[in-house]
């Protein structure tokens, strides 16, 4: 994987996080407050593909006619950055209550995930 895991993360923000946790993803696209919007997923795993998904969406709307894309992971981490703003809820089953993440801790999340899912293959 050529990417390396985000500068700006900070090991801080790396507690145990359970992978099954309930995720709203808030996300606003463009500097319009009317571009905010909520994804709900079931599990953080669904929430970090549900924002590769986002990416590969954008990507065919700026490449029209184009049916599969090839991307390194550092053109999502500056895709996620270039939005107006993302966080992540993740719920805590020990505090129940849910947790904000900002856009780094989503980095490295989808990095780590991706990471594993190269060294599986």
């Amino acid at each position: 994987m050529a990417a390396a895991a985000p500068a700006d993360f900070s090991p801080a923000l790396e507690k145990r996080v359970s992978r099954g946790s309930h995720t709203i993803v808030l996300v606003q696209l463009l500097p319009e407050i009317t571009s905010r919007t909520y994804h709900d997923f079931e599990r953080l795993d669904e929430a970090l593909d549900g924002v590769i998904k986002m990416y590969e969406h954008r990507l065919a709307e700026l490449n029209p006619g184009v049916t599969q894309f090839s991307y390194e992971l550092a053109d999502l981490f500056k895709y996620l950055v270039s939005l107006a703003d993302i966080a992540f809820l993740v719920f805590d089953p020990h505090t129940l209550k849910y947790d904000s993440y900002p856009v780094s801790w989503v980095q490295h999340q989808i990095y780590t995930r991706m990471r594993g899912s190269a060294a599986a293959e």
